[in-house]
């Protein structure tokens, strides 16, 4: 973390095994507030921590939550959901899109996303207990797009033994990544193309808020939509290998390499942070003027 300008709010809803004095161990190296209240629930709790911070922004965090590397990399997410369990993380259950995790002790085990069929697929009982006999437990689903199972045995079959079957599985997926990425190429060209074309066609009140930034806020603006863009084409390519390789009898490759496309990730999300931050500054000196020259207004 080299970003320091920042606070921590922890807030226990009701837990019987209190964690303040761990809280107690960073008030020298963290601005960390502490609070318990009585349960109510994620969402009342989340509103109790929002009400008592102090920054513009907030992030939301769940203790045992983490975020996958490329949801549509399916291989790597495998790969990397045992990485964390040979590490001594155990997936136990998903909320939306995130994989909430529990400590275990470190073991070898194999993790399997199905995709779903339908947007609003619920699993059922049966395939569940059916899956369980043979040694797959299942974890949950992540957000609208897969199923997750985990299993132990090094003894157990595959969950999908037949390529071409699995990859018949992805049609849905594949359709509705489309629709997505093709929304959002749309919408980062076009305000692109409005940016040049407002610039070029002399617009007045473009060039204000060009002139009006402050230093890197638009150039840093353009470098998130021009690494944003890539990377949607890249997640259409990795999603085409994928049903290409099912379709002609290949299994998926595993363990898949996914620690570069997570640099990736997180160079991008470094640069919409930067942008954010210098539309803060932007604005807290718009504010400290206008209060300037509110004060040598004399009153009337």
């Amino acid at each position: 973390q080299t970003y320091h300008n920042f606070e921590v709010l922890v807030v226990e809803d009701g837990s019987t095994i209190p964690c303040e004095d761990v809280c107690n161990r960073y008030t020298d190296v963290l601005d960390i507030q502490y609070h318990t209240k009585s349960n109510s629930g994620p969402g009342q709790t989340r509103n109790y921590g929002a009400e008592r911070a102090h920054g513009e922004y907030l992030l939301v965090l769940d203790s045992d939550c983490v975020l996958p590397a490329g949801l549509y990399d399916v291989a790597a997410d495998e790969t990397w959901l045992e990485e964390q369990e040979a590490k001594g993380w155990r997936a136990v259950c998903t909320t939306d899109r995130r994989i909430c995790f529990a400590a275990c002790a470190p073991g070898k085990c194999r993790y399997r996303f199905q995709p779903l069929q339908k947007r609003r697929e619920v699993m059922d009982q049966e395939r569940i207990s059916l899956s369980g006999s043979l040694g797959w437990e299942y974890i949950g689903k992540v957000g609208s797009l897969y199923h997750l199972w985990r299993c132990a045995d090094a003894a157990s079959p595959e969950l999908d033994t037949d390529p071409v079957v699995q990859a018949e599985g992805y049609r849905y997926l594949k359709r509705r990544m489309m629709r997505t990425v093709l929304t959002e190429l749309a919408f980062l060209l076009g305000l692109l193309v409005l940016c040049l074309g407002s610039l070029a066609d002399g617009d007045t009140v473009l060039r204000n808020i060009l002139r009006d930034s402050v230093p890197l806020e638009m150039l840093s603006l353009i470098a998130a939509m021009a690494c944003a863009i890539p990377w949607e084409v890249m997640e259409v390519r990795t999603m085409g290998r994928l049903l290409r390789r099912l379709k002609t009898g290949i299994p998926l490759e595993r363990p898949r390499p996914y620690k570069g496309k997570r640099w990736a990730q997180r160079g991008i999300m470094a640069v919409f942070i930067v942008y954010l931050g210098l539309r803060t500054v932007k604005e807290t000196l718009i504010k400290s003027k206008l209060e300037i020259i509110a004060s040598n207004i004399p009153n009337l």
